[in-house]
């Protein structure tokens, strides 16, 4: 008999930064709200999303600061990711909707259309 794990899973106190030779997924941050509007924004990156082109600087802050608090309320945790040679973000990427007790999550993310 298959009986589920009472420590299914353990959120992380502080954010856990990931490196590569030569990139860098670390949190979001207020400044790389303009970074996200050319993402979100771009046509080329909702193609397949359902979601409508993001139109301002201020939808963009509103979300890196929706995600930075899905952090702080354990809800859910996103990374950008940049290259170590680089200026800004290529990219993100994350786990939104976390639900531990059912072992499930949403995994989301975009590329830089450059």
């Amino acid at each position: 008999m298959i009986t589920p794990s009472t420590k299914l899973f353990t959120f992380p106190e502080s954010f856990p930064m990931l490196e590569t030779k030569r990139l860098k997924l670390r949190s979001l941050r207020p400044t790389d709200a303009g970074a996200i509007l050319e993402m979100r924004g771009s046509s080329l990156v909702n193609r397949f999303i359902g979601r409508p082109e993001m139109q301002s600087q201020e939808s963009a802050e509103e979300l890196v600061s929706k995600t930075m608090e899905a952090f702080q309320e354990r809800k859910g945790i996103a990374w950008a990711g940049e290259l170590k040679l680089g200026n800004g973000i290529i990219g993100t990427c994350g786990f939104n909707t976390l639900e531990p007790l059912n072992r499930r999550a949403e995994i989301g993310g975009e590329m830089h259309p450059s």
